[in-house]
């Protein structure tokens, strides 16, 4: 029951203080292993990204894959894009946990139970939470109700956030009580579509990540532009089109989840006024 439920024999775990752990991830898992006082000896990412040539892909995968080799561990945590190469990790460590929930705090929370930290991730949990509240109160006297929209700019296509069913919605519409923009698809999870079908958006703001540009993504942001739906849009028209960094892999720490919050607060100028004079 205890290896099923935690993905390491009971052996091995009793060993957790001593152990030398590496990531293998896309997600921004060396980041939770900071926060909560474990560095770990390596940390790559085998990922093959859009645009990414074959040749330059083979560069870069041997040398993370020598690094990871390099640094002996114990242990490897990585994320639902290595679950390809889960039986490879199994000739560099003796064991490897591959966390794919789709919860941010419960793969934070096993990641933890693992490493023997599970009082100090709930101290880092409960910090965010009171950073999330925070900022919430904040908000809401500074939007008074004012909607956002997000959108992900692929070099396919538009995905337009829905306001669930991912750490980054959940964090802004749920945690931090941001109102989402209306489409005729409100209640998506997430809508994918070419820019010329982007639908009508009631949004006071637009928050727009670029993925992907070497793949080609400015050709689809440039075509969403062009469209009357973006154009009529009331957050172009006002001036409150925000390009934001890649918020969709932040949101899946603590550390992450912050910079967000802080982000958030300076684009919508809601910092207080002893903030903004440290800055």
């Amino acid at each position: 029951m205890f290896h099923r439920h935690v993905g390491v024999p009971p052996t091995f775990y009793r060993k957790v203080k001593k152990l030398r752990v590496a990531v293998a991830a896309s997600l921004p898992y060396r980041d939770s292993l900071l926060s909560f006082g474990v560095e770990p000896v390596a940390s790559v990412n085998l990922f093959r990204y859009p645009g990414m040539a074959v040749k330059e892909y083979e560069l870069v995968f041997a040398s993370q894959w020598e690094e990871l080799e390099r640094a002996k561990p114990d242990l490897i945590i990585g994320d639902f894009y290595h679950f390809s190469f889960r039986d490879r990790f199994q000739g560099i460590a003796p064991v490897s946990s591959l966390l794919a929930d789709r919860s941010w705090v419960n793969n934070y929370r096993k990641m933890a139970e693992i490493l023997g930290s599970s009082e100090e991730a709930e101290q880092a949990v409960n910090r965010l939470a009171m950073r999330v509240a925070a900022a919430r109160s904040l908000l809401a006297a500074r939007m008074g109700g004012k909607s956002i929209v997000v959108l992900q700019v692929t070099n396919h296509n538009i995905r337009i956030q829905g306001a669930t069913d991912h750490p980054l919605s959940e964090l802004l519409f749920g945690e931090l009580g941001l109102q989402p923009g209306r489409t005729e698809q409100s209640n998506a999870k997430r809508l994918e579509l070419q820019p010329e079908w982007l639908p009508q958006i009631d949004t006071d703001y637009a928050l727009v990540f670029q993925n992907h540009i070497r793949a080609g993504s400015e050709t689809i942001y440039d075509r969403m532009c062009g469209t009357h739906a973006w154009r009529s849009m009331r957050a172009v028209q006002n001036g409150n089109v925000l390009l934001i960094p890649n918020w969709f892999k932040m949101s899946w720490s603590p550390i992450g989840r912050e910079e967000i919050i802080d982000e958030l607060l300076m684009m919508t100028d809601t910092l207080p006024e002893a903030a903004k004079e440290s800055q």
